[in-house]
């Protein structure tokens, strides 16, 4: 429906302005009874201007964790409304205490709506647990959804996660093994397939322009091993031919493409040759128990070379360094007792130290300055 007025002189106002023509405006808003969900923010009705209806009002919201900060795992932190198998995920940026989140760990979240490019995130000023955990499933997507990515009716499984297959039951295979220098390749259905038919896949690597996986083995260059964010895991490289069952990831959006981007090796199913398994941990059963380490850390502020050292014996265990949006930009090599991480080739600012023991369970986390 639109609005139409005249006044006494003969005047006529439409509200929207444009409410008859081909392609008009609209108003909307959404009633529920149980607050609002990811899904209102995320929404909208014409994929084709697909801004947030929420954009710069602060919400709150609740979702399972799907992605997060920790070893074996985007190291960025995605979640998602069970609720719901379209629009329901959203980034999570912003807020140091997102890095302490584990998947499958519900939690409620209270942020600011922002838009990169058409990429919906949200910029969290309060993080909290609800002490429930769920399992997501991913969404499927086949090659016969091409037509989706086409029209951009793919908008509403953007940040979700989702699994790619071949829709006749068969292997998948990497049909460009080299996509970009940007880390991307591409695994479809069959050789040949187009771009709309097919999966735009990132890993190995983070910069200011992108945000994949380091413990994703497989990558388009090996030279993504010591660049561009040091991969954790052995690399394999990209070669034609090499097949898999199905791939898992986030589905993102950025330089207005669709890309997906698995967590670890684990989401690259069925995968040969054969990946080396993730060993992504288990939320730790008694958070007190590893928040009891404590430990020393100098300088802070720091110029180039930061020490850590253990006050008791906690075993093997490594620091890294996390940027205030939740990205790993260090990690060391594990010791018992002391160790040190260089810092010389980081930007000036505030950063987060984790200490881990061997399995990855957090041990403590203090605030580092960079000078």
């Amino acid at each position: 429906y639109y609005f139409r007025a005249v006044d006494n002189a003969a005047n006529v106002t439409i509200v929207p302005s444009n409410a008859l023509s081909a392609n008009p405006n609209f108003l909307f808003y959404t009633v529920r009874d149980n607050g609002m969900s990811i899904v209102d923010i995320q929404k909208v009705l014409d994929v084709s201007a697909d801004n947030s209806p929420y954009l710069g009002q602060t919400v709150t919201v609740t979702g399972v964790v799907t992605a997060s900060a920790k070893p074996y795992d985007l190291e960025y932190v995605f979640i998602q409304d069970p609720n719901y198998n379209e629009w329901s995920g959203i980034y999570c940026t912003g807020n140091s205490d997102l890095i302490k989140l584990y998947r499958t760990e519900e939690i409620i979240v209270t942020g600011t709506v922002q838009e990169s490019f058409g990429f919906t995130t949200l910029n969290v000023s309060n993080v909290q647990k609800t002490g429930n955990k769920k399992t997501i499933n991913p969404v499927t997507i086949t090659q016969n959804d091409s037509a989706m990515f086409a029209s951009k009716e793919v908008e509403k499984y953007e940040s979700m996660l989702v699994q790619f297959v071949n829709a006749k039951g068969g292997k998948l295979q990497v049909i460009n093994p080299k996509l970009s220098n940007f880390g991307e390749y591409v695994i479809g259905a069959e050789e040949g397939a187009t771009r709309n038919a097919s999966a735009r896949v990132q890993a190995g690597i983070q910069n200011s322009n992108n945000n994949s996986s380091l413990w994703v083995s497989l990558v388009s260059d090996t030279t993504l091993k010591t660049a561009n964010g040091e991969m954790q895991v052995p690399v394999v490289q990209t070669a034609k031919g090499q097949t898999l069952d199905t791939l898992v990831g986030v589905l993102t959006y950025g330089f207005s493409v669709w890309t997906y981007k698995p967590r670890n090796n684990d989401d690259l199913k069925g995968m040969n040759p054969a990946l080396e398994k993730a060993n992504y941990p288990d939320i730790p059963a008694s958070v007190k128990h590893f928040a009891a380490a404590r430990f020393n850390v100098y300088p802070n502020p720091v110029n180039d070379l930061l020490t850590v050292e253990l006050e008791s014996s906690f075993g093997p265990f490594y620091g890294q360094l996390v940027d205030l949006s939740g990205r790993v930009v260090s990690t060391s090599d594990q010791n018992t007792s002391s160790l040190q991480m260089s810092t010389s080739q980081l930007k000036a600012g505030v950063y987060l130290l984790q200490v881990r023991n061997q399995y990855g369970a957090l041990l403590g986390v203090q605030k580092i300055v960079k000078n």
